[in-house]
């Protein structure tokens, strides 16, 4: 849907996405890897040493720890045993098999 702008009536524009640079995706990674949550003085520092704002790191890292919630959800809801009979979806386990167990 559109954004029609009324009279008198000021649409603040999103800010467009930041592209990190790989140094940068590196120094976050490595880090995060480390540490799940920075401290405010912890993000003011990596903040300062990979040349982003504070406020780039924080979303860096809000974001990040939801793509490994993510990840460890869809790791824990794999079959244990990898050559188990697979179906017509392409999913290990369809929704019916969860009410079968």
């Amino acid at each position: 849907p559109q954004h029609t702008e009324l009279p008198g009536k000021h649409c603040r524009r999103r800010k467009a996405r930041t592209v990190f640079s790989d140094s940068q995706l590196s120094g976050l990674e490595k880090r995060f890897e480390i540490q799940r949550y920075l401290s405010t003085p912890e993000r003011v520092e990596l903040a300062t040493a990979l040349s982003l704002s504070e406020t780039q790191v924080k979303t860096w890292f809000q974001n990040r720890r939801m793509k490994h919630k993510k990840q460890l959800r869809k790791s824990q809801d794999e079959p244990k045993a990898p050559d188990g009979p697979e179906s017509p979806e392409g999913s290990p386990r369809g929704p019916e098999a969860a009410g079968a167990e």
